[in-house]
């Protein structure tokens, strides 16, 4: 079985993965918008899209939390640790 700690850090390696597919969405899209100027609503669009991609992080973070806690309460049961 594995222990809490692999658990743990695998959930870690998780949000950094998010965390550098954030940056690098949001670096695609400034990067695109500076080539060329489109339209507000071009803007609203990309904005749109950002805070979506973000509040889609935000669900998966809170979901590897989740699971971790289940896990770690799981490997108590199973290990008899308290």
């Amino acid at each position: 079985m594995r222990s809490v700690f692999l658990y743990v850090v695998e959930g870690g390696l998780w949000i950094a993965l998010s965390i550098f597919l954030y940056s690098l969405c949001i670096y695609i899209v400034r990067r695109k918008s500076k080539k060329g100027r489109g339209s507000v609503a071009d803007d609203c669009n990309n904005t749109r899209m950002i805070q979506e991609m973000y509040q889609g992080f935000m669900r998966m973070e809170e979901r590897i939390d989740t699971l971790e806690t289940i896990l770690m309460e799981r490997d108590k049961v199973y290990t008899g640790r308290s």
